[in-house]
């Protein structure tokens, strides 16, 4: 198994090197493509035409000469901006036309040839983005009050992301947060810096990027229709740094909130989810020309926040630091570049499962620190190769007190009991090998042929820091005591990944392209002393096209993708993991606290480690099918309509099923129910509730394998309409979906209600016998409207206006009497019930002064304008208060922020 993934890492490597040696440049996914096409009277012959796109903000120059008859260029590796795109014919006039090159964007260019004599005419036909989702460009994230951080953009403003937190005005500050999108996982979440990704999130969805966002040119996020070149089906944010200027330039940027800037929304029986306290940031950065060939980038932040959780008296705080340096290079010869992308963040807040302490203030403390170096070259002809070879590492560091005692979870409340706190270290490695020919003509059909492979390392450490007994209550019933066993050595997992694709961008005219590929991927992992391995491979054919006859637009495509949360489930038979012995407990002085001789007899033996858990070798990555259709209006040429239907189908989903305690070892009995239709007689039911049989304690085997599953089924239409001119941004995006399927616990959050969370779905009856409801990012309804107007006197106003209905759940039975100790049980379908929808407005108004090159800015960003006080949560318990509300969403934020530029 080992020596044919030697093989496999082996051959892609062969290919890489096969790819620098043959032909010409690199281009990072993010960057941008202009596309000319070349129409020409009969028998006009140009020798030595020239095709020149040439940035004046530092981004470079890139030329392709074309002889002959040929008819087509493609201009690759382009950074976003503005760009002058000359044509040069020998003998006759040259002819400039002014375009704009978007992050992820495709721009068409027709040039027509009358004869000799005649100056050649550049006409602009088309502009359109590779894969489905949106874009914020340098002046977006410079204007929009929600682009202080990338995790609030893409919650407040990516139209069809859903983001786990309300963030208003700085909450969740240092912690990466978790999206879905099209009825995918939050576990297949992909952050990419040029090209590079992110991947791999721990257990609990943190990823080692918090980005200074002073240091972004771009930030594109994908949700669909991806090309060959991305290997998930999960939301994948690119973010595009910042490149060196022809000219020295910088800034510094300051912000503040204080007590008084902040507003009150809570109601008498539910305070506010979180709410900011104190507010401070401070950035700096600057870039320019070091040489003739050489630039340079950098910046510098820091941030500090202190809030208040649901208005508990303790105060939390969080902060975050980083170091952002971009050195770029074009030596001879021309069309070459070397990139080298150089960054450190460091962050501290409070630790997510510190409620399995008795004294809960507890803070984790992060270190991200990543590195890069990239290499392409484009030739004359309009060949291209790209190397990029990338290292990053997280760390995340729980500062547990010597002698911490176990604390009490509610399984309504705080969801599962959490794994023990442990030091945590991800390393990745990757390397990236790109290759496209020149545009080659096939009688009327040209084609633009390209082929990569991607090799990846990852490693996951996991040291246990602290193993308290964690006593759990079910709706304030004394439950289970939850007692660890010491693992025998600490985690190092590790996940070998190869993938090699090749695809065909084929354009007929300068109207239609069907892009067609397949990629291969090959995964190997393991854990150091572990029996349990994971392997498999794929092969993921995609095919899409556009039509452009005129303003009107036709696309679709069909695509197959792999994905899945491999790292984390090398945890289960890893003898560095904790296992469980689970005890009653019956709490019979009623004072909610657990004592050593409370504990019960032994019910139940859970965990990931080596002796309770192990991996089915048979196990295989759930895959993805996707099918869009859609069409795009451009009434003008800085407006865009877009309307586009998905279908998603997820399959071959893992999960965790208990082999030494089947369903057989537990009895039914039926609880009267009232069932969805509170008020009415009507629909009322007996609910079946399964009790484990004693003689089946301690027996437990649990094995992550492939069960029998009903797939995920996502259906969605999305429009957007979106204006881009020099004084206005604009950006609105609506939906309406549905994403049917049972996430792999009980309950109705993130942690929970997610298809890619092994939990106890498939190992326990209670959970089995749910029939498919929504998913935790199934929100029906979202409509984000997002605009930025740049105001004459150097005034600036922009607003991020956000709905999106409710998080969805079901009401909670509890059943007190088991001999396991009480349980929940899901009354009806996830999704039959929501919370209240969620609406935010973040507003910004700003005013510049200019003195020369330099420029002050003062402005004032206000988060939740309305103060809106809509509930996130409810009371999911049946009882009499069922569906009151128990946390709002945050107030009324001010922030005060002041800019300087020079």
């Amino acid at each position: 198994m080992f020596r044919n993934f030697i093989r496999t890492v082996r051959g892609a490597v062969v290919i890489a090197i096969l790819m620098l040696v043959a032909s010409a440049p690199v281009q990072a996914s993010d960057d941008g493509v202009l596309r000319v096409h070349v129409v020409r009277a009969t028998a006009v012959v140009a020798p030595g035409l020239l095709v020149v796109a040439r940035s004046g903000e530092g981004a470079g120059r890139r030329e392709v000469t074309i002889d002959g008859s040929a008819s087509s260029v493609i201009i690759n590796g382009l950074a976003p901006g503005a760009y002058d795109v000359t044509v040069e014919v020998p003998g006759l006039a040259v002819a400039t036309e002014a375009v704009s090159i978007g992050a992820a964007h495709v721009t068409v260019l027709v040039v027509r040839l009358s004869g000799a004599g005649t100056a050649p005419s550049i006409q602009w036909r088309d502009h359109f983005r590779v894969g489905e989702g949106a874009d914020f460009d340098a002046r977006a994230i410079r204007d929009l009050p929600s682009a202080d951080n990338l995790w609030s953009l893409v919650e407040t403003a990516a139209p069809f992301v859903i983001v786990d937190r309300v963030s208003t005005g700085g909450l969740g500050l240092g912690r990466s947060a978790l999206m879905g999108s099209r009825g995918e996982s939050w576990a297949l979440t992909t952050v990419s810096f040029d090209g590079l990704p992110v991947r791999s999130p721990t257990h609990t969805g943190l990823l080692p990027v918090w980005p200074d966002m002073n240091a972004a040119e771009a930030v594109t996020v994908t949700s669909g229709l991806a090309p060959i070149e991305v290997d998930t089906p999960g939301v994948v944010v690119g973010f595009v740094p910042r490149r060196p200027g022809a000219l020295w330039q910088g800034g510094f940027d300051a912000s503040v909130t204080t007590p008084g800037m902040v507003g009150d929304n809570a109601l008498s029986f539910a305070p506010s989810a979180a709410r900011v306290e104190d507010w401070r940031e401070a950035g700096v950065f600057a870039g320019g020309p070091l040489t003739n060939f050489t630039g340079l980038f950098a910046a510098a932040a820091f941030s500090r926040v202190t809030s208040l959780e649901r208005d508990l008296p303790d105060l939390d705080t969080s902060e975050r630091s980083s170091l952002f340096a971009h050195l770029v290079s074009s030596p001879a010869p021309p069309g070459s570049r070397v990139a080298v992308l150089a960054a450190f963040e460091r962050a501290s807040y409070p630790f997510e499962a510190r409620r399995q302490f008795a004294d809960a203030a507890v803070v984790e403390r992060s270190a991200f620190s990543r590195g890069q170096i990239t290499w392409d070259r484009m030739t004359t002809r309009g060949s291209r190769r790209t190397v990029a070879l990338g290292v990053q590492r997280g760390t995340w560091r729980p500062e547990v007190p010597p002698g911490a005692t176990g604390g009490t979870i509610d399984r309504v409340v705080d969801g599962v009991v959490p794994s023990p706190a442990a030091d945590i270290t991800h390393t990745q490695f990757d390397l990236r090998a790109e290759w496209g020919s020149a545009v080659v003509r096939w009688g009327a059909v040209a084609h633009d042929l390209r082929a990569g492979t991607t090799l990846r390392r990852s490693t996951a450490g996991h040291d246990i820091v602290a193993l308290p007994t964690v006593s759990e209550r079910v709706a304030g019933i004394p439950a289970r005591v939850w007692s660890p066993a010491t693992p025998a050595a600490a985690s190092t997992r590790t996940l070998n990944e190869a993938g090699i694709y090749a695809a065909d961008r084929i354009a007929l005219g300068s109207s239609f392209t069907l892009d067609v590929g397949v990629r291969a991927d090959v995964v190997r992992g393991s854990a150091d002393g572990s029996s349990s391995r994971i392997k498999w491979g794929t092969v993921s054919p995609r095919v899409s096209f556009r039509w452009s006859p005129a303003a009107l637009s036709i696309f679709g495509g069909v695509g197959r993708y792999a994905g899945g949360h491999p790292l984390s489930w090398l945890a289960f038979g890893d003898p560095g993991e904790v296992t469980w012995n689970v005890s009653r407990w019956a709490d019979p002085n009623a004072d909610g606290l657990f004592t050593a001789d409370e504990a019960g007899v032994l019910v139940a033996r859970s965990g990931k480690g080596a002796t309770v858990a192990s991996i089915d070798p048979d196990l295989h990555v759930p895959r993805t099918t996707e099918w869009v259709a859609g069409a795009e209006v451009r009434p003008t040429r800085y407006s865009t309509l877009r309307g586009s239907i998905i279908i998603r189908r997820q399959t071959d989903l893992v999960g965790v099923v208990n082999t030494g305690v089947p369903f057989s070892d537990y009895r039914v009995f039926l609880l009267p129910d009232i069932n969805a239709d509170e008020g009415s007689p009507q629909d009322d039911q007996l609910l079946p509730v399964y009790e484990r049989l004693p003689s089946s304690f301690g027996q437990d085997s649990l094995l992550l394998t492939n069960p029998d599953a009903d797939p995920i089924r996502h259906d969605g239409i999305e429009v957007t309409y979106q204006i881009a001119s020099s004084r206005w941004f604009m950006l609105f995006g609506a939906t309406a979906y549905r994403t049917l399927g049972r996430g792999g616990l009980l309950g109705h959050d993130v942690l929970e209600n997610d298809q890619l969370v092994p939990g106890d779905r498939f190992s326990n009856p209670n959970a089995a016998d749910d029939p498919a409801g929504r998913l935790f990012f199934d929100r029906a309804y979202v409509g984000k409207w997002t605009t930025a107007y740049r105001a004459p006197g150097d005034v600036r106003l922009a607003a991020v206006v956000r709905y999106q209905d409710g998080q969805p759940f079901t009401r909670f039975v509890v059943a007190p009497d088991l001999a396991g100790g009480a349980e929940i049980v899901h009354a009806y379908p996830v999704g039959r019930t929501r919370f209240t929808y969620t609406a935010t407005v973040d507003f910004r108004v700003e005013k510049g002064i200019s003195r020369g090159r330099r420029r002050a800015f003062l402005r004032l960003d206000v988060f939740n304008l309305t103060n809106h006080a809509n509930e996130l949560e409810e009371d999911v318990v049946s009882g009499p208060d069922f569906r009151l509300s128990t946390v709002v969403q945050p107030p009324r934020t001010l922030r005060l922020g002041v800019r300087v530029e020079f």
